[in-house]
């Protein structure tokens, strides 16, 4: 109805206004609009599936301001079930449950109806590609910091569920999509899948250092006795980082550690081995004393520590 159509027009220019108010008062100020909103939303005939819709757009929209991110969650899943819901409409509540997720600590699941629309849609896509990078990245700071229980986790409450509704969505291929099912396979023990998707990966984006990472360190991972995988994972590590390298970015720094690393489990008992890995250890710190991440020189140290007391066994100094 006409009533119900300028109910909620009034309502969205009240809500547009919430931005320009004072960050001290636009959380009071967005729970006002919210309350409003509901209070439309009520009133509107259920048959009005749109209008009813962007009433509850604009309440999840409002909710998300005010940082009552489970709420505005709820309200925007519920908005993308409307009957007759207009696709601008559908893609705010998207948006809206997007933004009420991305900062979420715990496991989230993609409604239904929000994966459907990703597959006709490739704007939710991008608007995916936010949280799934920085669900990445978090897998991938759990890895580098050796904290294999937190990376699962993650990656099975986080990863997984941005993965699958990024992957859902008709936007193209790119590295960072690739990226996510390696690091959830690595992250959860599935180490073949990982190389194997690593290796796919490689060959589509053949110059991205991180992918080039994520196959060594898959390999790595995989080794155990397999002497063909630990050579291939060696070579792609010596490769990224060499000394060198006008440029030392992160994946250099990852991939300097690895070849220690690996080196460092046959030097144990080998005092001149330990020499030259903690000589190179101490030039390294000479580039960096922190070695570009606080994650990265807890391990540095603990191989170093890890050395020397193996070089004080091997000598027979107390």
């Amino acid at each position: 109805s006409m009533k119900d159509a300028r109910a909620v027009r009034a309502i969205e220019i009240e809500g547009a206004r919430v931005s320009s108010v004072a960050s001290t008062s636009k959380r009071d100020a967005a729970m006002k609009i919210a309350a409003g909103a509901e209070i439309v939303g009520a009133e509107i005939d259920p048959a009005h599936g749109d209008l009813l819709a962007r009433a509850q757009c604009l309440r999840a929209e409002m909710l998300v301001i005010a940082g009552r991110r489970a709420d505005a969650s709820t309200c925007a899943a519920r908005a993308m079930t409307s009957a007759d819901i207009d696709p601008r409409t559908a893609m705010r509540a998207a948006a809206a449950w997007i933004s009420a997720n991305a900062a979420h600590d715990g496991a989230i699941q993609p409604p239904a109806a929000l994966m459907a629309l990703a597959s006709t849609d490739a704007q939710v896509g991008e608007l995916a590609s936010a949280p799934l990078r920085a669900a990445c990245d978090g897998v991938e700071a759990a890895i580098v910091e050796g904290n294999r229980a937190d990376a699962a986790k993650l990656a099975r409450d986080q990863l997984a569920p941005w993965a699958q509704l990024a992957s859902a969505s008709t936007s193209a291929p790119t590295a960072e999509l690739a990226r996510a099912p390696i690091l959830l396979a690595l992250a959860t023990g599935a180490t073949a899948d990982a190389i194997e998707r690593a290796r796919l990966a490689c060959a589509a984006w053949p110059d991205d250092r991180r992918l080039r990472w994520l196959l060594a360190e898959s390999m790595r991972a995989g080794i155990a006795d397999d002497a063909r995988l630990r050579a291939q994972s060696f070579a792609i590590f010596r490769a990224l980082a060499p000394m060198a390298a006008p440029i030392r970015d992160d994946v250099w720094w990852r991939a300097q550690l690895a070849q220690l690393e690996m080196l460092g489990l046959d030097a144990t008992d080998t005092s001149a081995n330990a020499d030259e890995i903690i000589a190179r250890i101490n030039r390294l710190r000479a580039f960096d004393p922190q070695f570009s991440d606080k994650l990265l020189a807890r391990r540095f140290d603990a191989l170093r520590s890890k050395l020397e007391d193996a070089n004080k066994r091997t000598r027979g100094k107390p």
